[in-house]
Parts: C-alpha cells; sequence; structure tokens
C-alpha cells in the first residue's frame, strides 16, 4: 500500500521505563538493519484443544477451557495479570503506509489496556493490565540466499528489533522490548514504540510471519527447528527474558502479504529444477511450505491454557467480513471469492487482491494466516490492513485481550 494516512492520536497518560533494561534480560542483541514479491511439535506438547491432524484448512480449533469463567470484577483495582505483546510487523517494500497507521494509533491501544476502558465511557470494561512488554520482529527470515529483495540470506532470524527503521527523532537503539504499567509516561512509550514499529521498508518481499513469531518465542530446549538462520527457537536465547510463565502472551500480525513459511532451501534458488516462476509460494505451497499445522500446534504449545493466548491480525481480509470482529466467520472468509489465490493477468508476478483502498493500495489473499487464526479459536483475531485507521483494529484486538484478563481473574478469584 502507498499512500499516507492522516491520523490524529490523543497520548495519554500511562509507568513507562523508557529505555530501561529489564532486569530479567540478558545483553540487548545485536541491531538489525532494515522490497519484493510476495515439523516437528514442541516439547510438552498440546493439552486438550486440537482435534488431531490439523492440515491446513480443517476445522480442528485451539479452543480447550472453561466458557462459564467471565463475570464481573472489582472497579479501580489493577489487575494480576501480564502481558507480552509481540509485533509481527512486514518490512516489505509496500508497508511504509500501514507501519506508520499502526504506530500511530498504538497509544490508543495501550491507554485502554492501562485503563481497563475500551469505549472510553469512563466505565471499566476490564481490570487494567498489571505490566505490558512489547517486541518487534520483522517478517524477513531470508531466503536462504541472496536476490535482489532478500540481501540477507538468513533475514532477521526472529531476533527482536533493537534499532529504528529510520532515523529522524529515533534514538540508535532500543532495549529489546519495551516496558509499561499503568501509572506513567504514555507519551514516552508510545514515542519508542513508534521507532521500533516503524521497521521499515527494505526486508525480504518473501514474508514468513508465521515462521518469524514461531522462532521468535520457542526456547531452543524444544523439539521445533528451523531452516535457515539458527536451526533452533531464540526464545531462551537472543529473545530470553520476554515471555513470562503467567502472562497473556498476545502476537500480532501485520502484514498486506499471505505467509510464506517455507522449509524447502529449493523453492526460492533462481536455478531450480523443481519450481520456477515469481508465484512460489502459491504455486508450491503443498510441496515447498510449512504446514498450517506447525504454527496452531507451535503457537498453541506456547500457551496451553487458551486464556493466556490472543493471536491477531491486521491483514489482507475484506473490510465487511470482519465487520463484528466478535463474531467473524473465518469459513466465510475463506470461501469468499476475493480470498482465492488468482494470478492478476495486468500485474504478473501478483496474485489478485483480496481488499484495496483507494491511493493506498492492495493487499494479496492472507488465506494461510486465516487458516491459522481458525485453528487458534477463541484464541484469534482478525482485521482488514485495508482500513483507512487501524484504532479500531487494536481496539478489537484489546478487547480479546481485556476479555482474556477477566476470565483469568475470575478462574484466580475462584481458587482463593
Amino acid at each position: 500500500m502507498r499512500a499516507s494516512f492522516l491520523l490524529v492520536v490523543s497520548l495519554a497518560s500511562g509507568c513507562y521505563l523508557s529505555h530501561e533494561r529489564p532486569r530479567d534480560a540478558g545483553p540487548d542483541s545485536a541491531p538489525e538493519e532494515d522490497a519484493g514479491p510476495d515439523g516437528a511439535g514442541l516439547d510438552g506438547g498440546l493439552d486438550a484443544g486440537l482435534d488431531g491432524g490439523l492440515d491446513a484448512g480443517t476445522d480442528a480449533g485451539w479452543d480447550a477451557g472453561p466458557e462459564d469463567c467471565d463475570g464481573g470484577f472489582e472497579p479501580g483495582r489493577v489487575s494480576d495479570v501480564d502481558v507480552d505483546l509481540l509485533f509481527v510487523v512486514d518490512n516489505s517494500g509496500s508497508m511504509a503506509d500501514e507501519q506508520l497507521n499502526l504506530t500511530s494509533n498504538f497509544p490508543r491501544m495501550v491507554t485502554a489496556l492501562g485503563s481497563g476502558d475500551i469505549d472510553e465511557d469512563g466505565v471499566e470494561d476490564f481490570p487494567p493490565v498489571r505490566n505490558l512488554r512489547v517486541a518487534v520482529v520483522t517478517t524477513d527470515l531470508g531466503i536462504g540466499t541472496r536476490r535482489t529483495t532478500c540481501e540477507d540470506a538468513d533475514g532477521e532470524d526472529g531476533v527482536f528489533r533493537t534499532r529504528p527503521g529510520y532515523s529522524r527523532s529515533c534514538d540508535a537503539s532500543y532495549p529489546r522490548f519495551l516496558l509499561f504499567s499503568p501509572g506513567g509516561d504514555l507519551d514516552s512509550f508510545a514515542d519508542d514504540f513508534h521507532c521500533l514499529g516503524r521497521v521499515g521498508t527494505s526486508g525480504c518481499g518473501i514474508e514468513q510471519p508465521l515462521e518469524a513469531a514461531l522462532k521468535a518465542l520457542t526456547p531452543a530446549s524444544a523439539e521445533t527447528r528451523f531452516t535457515f538462520g539458527s536451526s533452533t527457537g531464540h526464545g531462551d536465547g537472543a529473545n530470553a527474558g520476554f515471555l513470562r510463565p503467567d502472562s497473556i502472551l498476545a502476537i500480532l500480525f501485520v502484514t498486506d502479504e499471505d505467509d510464506c513459511s517455507f522449509h524447502d532451501r529449493d523453492l526460492w534458488r533462481m536455478d531450480s529444477v523443481r519450481y520456477s516462476g515469481d508465484l512460489r509460494c502459491h504455486d508450491y505451497e503443498a510441496e515447498a511450505l510449512h504446514s498450517v499445522e506447525r504454527f496452531v500446534e507451535g503457537l498453541g504449545a506456547l500457551r496451553p491454557d487458551p486464556d493466556r493466548l490472543v493471536v491477531g491480525a491486521i491483514t489482507g481480509v475484506p473490510e465487511d467480513l470482519v465487520e463484528d470482529p466478535e463474531s467473524v466467520d473465518y469459513d466465510a472468509i475463506l470461501a469468499d471469492d476475493r480470498m482465492q489465490k488468482r494470478p492478476n493477468p495486468l500485474l504478473p508476478g501478483q496474485l489478485l487482491a483480496s481488499c484495496s483502498r483507494p491511493r493506498v493500495g492492495a493487499a494479496e489473499p492472507p488465506v494461510r494466516i486465516v487458516q491459522t487464526l481458525r485453528g487458534l479459536g477463541r484464541s484469534s483475531v482478525v482485521q482488514s490492513i485495508c482500513s483507512e485507521s487501524f484504532e479500531g483494529a487494536l481496539i478489537a484486538i484489546t478487547s480479546r485481550l481485556g476479555r482474556a484478563i477477566r476470565r483469568i481473574e475470575c478462574r484466580m478469584e475462584g481458587r482463593t
């Protein structure tokens, strides 16, 4: 997408620990620099919730846990629940406006989490989050070889970003993750995320958002292995200290293309005798890409309790299919004609758009991302990247987080 959004955002106050190294974090990871086309389970497995054999497009869901604990709460009290929020942001050439849209509307999300007031009516809808951690990775995992838009063979490898994608008004580097608690300086927190969340547009145009999230959070001790860069995950290595044992893990994907997380190193070699063309992620999905099951199982295993997992996406779904984020029909999204992947006869090497906005641009059908969200059941939420403003999308995700906080608080009260 190409044009600028004109966004006016009010920054409220919120306790932000600006630029302080987290007490339990190791040394900062090495800084990364910032456009183009398009396993095995984790240790510990899964609790009940997947009905076995999930493959791309089946109806099994990560939807375990009691349904009868979402009751009231005592207003005016900060919750006992922490949130660890990972943004997976597309840094390919078409994403400049979307990154600005995201970072400009981020303060509204944090204000709601810090106040518990979703609709700004002065009444708490859920207990405010006790503490929020925010980290950013990109969709760039490289392709195992160098080509025009993928200069680094291993990309950013799922390591949290510590450097901004642009330099104006930003520091040279930041902590591996940002910290916020109600009662402090939201302006400073939002400014830092504005710098980290605008990840630039020079990343690999073969996006692997699902694999990037899984690699960023998976511990090296898990059985899961990765094709490029480090063969093990960074959850207890480069990204250690971010994910707390009892927090709600929230993951938000922001991309205008579908996932192309692949396992066959030959897929994007220009001299490949098996693969050809510019639509290889689509044409050879069955042969070369990881199954959707890998990500439903892998992300679900990070939080076997579904009340402690929220996975959202701001991606290329048609706006009219997600008008009510509380009642999204994933089957209807996947069956919609606009979500079918077809080559664009006017733009060789691209797919027909699933949604678009005049003077801004278009997005391609995010079929694999939607299939993953469907597999994660009530832990998931999806909104359209073709929306003029991401405020509604971020509030929809915040609402889902608020519901999770309420449920956990309810369960805690039931145990005492």
